[in-house]
């Protein structure tokens, strides 16, 4: 048996026995597919939520020592 487990552990293709190469084959291209497209929108999230940090960073006031002298 042939068994195509994904990234989280979920069986995404099973095969018995011997031929369909060509099906097994299309099965881990488009598995490849979707692995490679998740980790393209966990990259955009993570440069989009660093854009934001540094957005935020920019936008707060500096922090000034009290010199108790106005």
């Amino acid at each position: 048996a042939l068994y195509l487990i994904d990234a989280s552990g979920k069986v995404v293709y099973t095969r018995y026995g011997e031929g369909g190469y060509d099906k097994t084959e299309a099965a881990i291209r488009g598995a490849l597919a979707q692995a490679a497209q998740a980790a393209q929108v966990a990259q955009v999230a993570q440069v989009a939520q660093s854009a934001q940090s540094a957005q935020v960073a920019q936008a707060a006031p500096a922090a000034r020592p009290a010199t108790g002298t106005r």
